[in-house]
């Protein structure tokens, strides 16, 4: 199993501490993701997250601006915690187990979102997985992307982690704003709102 399969398969947290820095985790994304949606007036969006993980932010999107929802992930572990969250939303949503770089779905979307995907790939093949995230937008839809910044905390967790052999995230290059924009920038989008905020990073973009 890749790392992403050994942490799925864990769950998302294994006790009440990472229980709690999770739930931190996802306030703190979700409080920027609203500040960013609500000025965008969607209306029951048709929304889709590329390598969705626990899938925590999506279900709380729909939780709060209706519409329908599609998550992929290569991992089946992964879709397995999605499932729950939307469960315990009391929502719906369609679950793809399926490498990002080979689902063609029959739709575009309203809004494509990642949450800490981006920063698992490097020059090419970073910019690939971006134009996957282009290649499902509406012409009038937004992408909408979140991965860590490279904070001073950040780098000393990291590195202590990856010491002890502790570091379940595989190969992960945080980025500043500016290279997030660059990223998407060499994709032909165009960036709307970029911003840093406490550990993350932003950007708003379409087509």
């Amino acid at each position: 199993m890749n790392n992403w399969d050994n942490l799925w398969s864990k769950g998302i947290s294994s006790s009440w501490i990472e229980d709690k820095i999770w739930k931190l985790h996802h306030n703190e994304i979700f409080e920027i993701y609203q500040k960013i949606l609500d000025k965008l007036g969607i209306k029951n969006p048709k929304v889709i997250e590329l390598g969705c993980g626990s899938a925590e932010l999506t279900a709380r999107i729909m939780r709060k601006y209706g519409g329908s929802a599609t998550l992929v992930d290569n991992s089946k572990d992964a879709l397995v915690l999605a499932s729950k969250a939307f469960k315990e939303y009391k929502l719906k949503a369609r679950l793809v187990k399926k490498d990002l770089f080979d689902f063609e779905p029959e739709e575009k979307f309203d809004i494509v979102h990642s949450e800490g995907l981006i920063e698992h790939f490097l020059n090419e093949n970073q910019k690939n997985i971006v134009n996957v995230h282009k290649s499902f937008l509406k012409k009038n839809g937004f992408l909408l992307i979140c991965v860590p910044r490279p904070a001073w905390y950040y780098k000393i967790a990291k590195w202590i982690l990856e010491k002890t052999n502790k570091w379940p995230f595989g190969f992960e290059k945080a980025m500043t704003k500016y290279e997030l924009k660059k990223a998407l920038e060499n994709c032909d989008l165009k960036v709307l709102k970029f911003l840093e905020h406490s550990r993350y990073s932003f950007a708003l973009a379409k087509i």
